[in-house]
């Protein structure tokens, strides 16, 4: 399950990727400025600012901040009027949109009573089976993953599971604790529209868990968290009550094909910095917010855990931005790990039944 790093010879994927990246850069200055041909996309002009402002974000030791890279193309005694114009109209997209990566939305305001408490339990250096059944008595939702996951196809038995303490013993004790913080963190993807979200958070948080486990860099159950809760900010911006945002997100992320570009374009940064702020509202411990504000950038933070979350991103088959061969190698080695050769599909299904549980 390891992704092919592209080499010198195989170069014209990444040519093909900057060339869409520069279209659908031009694409949203030229609406902005009120100049949409109503042509497709392929055939408008591209933007000398554009093929700019791409290179500049793809390199790999430029860490100037997006709105720093606007202020500089408009100062610059460079610039043609036609490139005066093209940075204008990004820098008024971005003061448009970038408050909405400062916006909680409301269902996202405060962290959730029953992910609080899973999350306090997970915590915890030592938890009884007994505090598990408790919990997931006391709520309908738990009780019913946790049976539920004990008679999946994951386990086989010659009985059916039909108690909350039979289901916490029968899958072990760690297993229910995953299962429990899965189904307290489902609801906030409840909408139909967020399934496809809430399955890979899971499958991402699996992956961390096996991740973690084989390095040693991390705590398991800390990366399996990290991983449920790492696209928060995605979820924050698709909850957005701006509608025009959200159009333009996933306009932008669709032409682009990379939901990180849209992110930075729109906002100044990614879906993960947007999310850490929020985590960090919700009071969790600190570490476990700077994994997920790095996660797209683990090259610039010390943290093993964003190396782990970057990995079980690339793993997963993620299709949120084009897999960058140095930030890989870099994940690779903080994570203490030659490959990910070594990931089976297995883990795969437990991604699945835990989403199904949930």
């Amino acid at each position: 399950m390891t992704p092919h790093i592209v080499s010198e010879s195989e170069a014209a994927p990444l040519v093909s990727e900057r060339s869409r990246l520069i279209t659908a850069l031009a694409d949203e200055i030229h609406r902005e400025r009120g100049d949409d041909t109503g042509e497709p996309v392929e055939l408008r002009r591209e933007s000398r600012i554009a093929e700019q402002l791409v290179d500049a974000l793809a390199d790999f030791d430029d860490r100037r901040p997006y709105l720093q890279v606007i202020e500089e193309q408009i100062s610059s005694s460079q610039q043609t009027p036609q490139d005066l114009k093209d940075a204008h109209a990004l820098d008024s997209i971005l003061r448009r949109f970038g408050p909405e990566a400062l916006k909680a939305p409301g269902r996202l305001g405060v962290c959730p009573a029953v992910v609080a408490k899973a999350l306090a339990l997970l915590q915890k250096a030592n938890v009884s089976c007994s505090e598990l059944e408790k919990i997931a008595s006391c709520d309908p939702i738990l009780a019913t993953s946790l049976l539920g996951h004990a008679n999946s196809a994951l386990y086989e038995r010659n009985m059916p599971v039909s108690s909350v303490a039979a289901a916490v013993a029968y899958i072990g004790l760690e297993t229910a604790k995953r299962v429990i913080l899965a189904a307290s963190a489902r609801p906030l993807f409840a909408s139909v529209g967020l399934r496809d979200l809430w399955a890979h958070s899971v499958d991402v948080a699996a992956i961390a868990e096996q991740i973690a486990a084989k390095s040693g860099v991390a705590d398991a159950g800390e990366a399996f968290t990290a991983g449920l809760i790492h696209d928060i900010g995605r979820l924050a911006f698709e909850l957005s009550h701006n509608d025009d945002f959200v159009i333009a997100h996933h306009r932008l992320s669709n032409t682009s094909k990379n939901a990180c570009f849209a992110d930075v374009i729109l906002t100044g940064q990614d879906h993960g910095k947007a999310g850490a702020r929020l985590l960090s509202t919700w009071r969790l411990p600190p570490h476990l917010s700077a994994a997920v504000r790095d996660h797209h950038t683990p090259e610039q933070s010390d943290s093993p855990l964003a190396s782990i979350l970057y990995l079980s991103e690339v793993v997963s088959g993620s299709v949120e931005e084009a897999v960058v061969p140095a930030r890989f190698e870099h994940s690779l080695r903080m994570a203490g790990l030659q490959s990910t050769n070594w990931l089976t599909s297995d883990i795969r299904r437990l991604g699945t039944a835990l989403a199904m549980a949930g």
